[in-house]
């Protein structure tokens, strides 16, 4: 039960940095105006995925997907998530 704790609570710290900064993380793909970003949860071994569109970067942030940092995506596809 800790880990779900631990990680609850690190993804709230994501979401109170990325509200603040959307650009928080990694730039890890660029297309159509949408920036896909990475962003590590600290000490847990976990990777947060996610988009916005730059030109407005007090609109929405979209949570792509949330892996464990060992799972491969090395090719990673910003048409997936469109």
């Amino acid at each position: 039960m800790q880990q779900i704790d631990n990680l609850q609570s690190a993804l709230d710290v994501f979401r109170r940095l990325v509200a603040a900064n959307p650009a928080i993380g990694r730039e890890i793909g660029f297309r159509r105006g949408l920036s896909y970003r990475v962003f590590g949860l600290g000490r847990l071994p976990y990777l947060v995925w996610s988009f916005y569109e730059v030109a407005r970067p007090s609109g929405p942030v979209r949570l792509a997907m949330l892996m464990h940092e060992k799972q491969d995506r090395e090719r990673f596809d910003p048409d997936a998530f469109e």
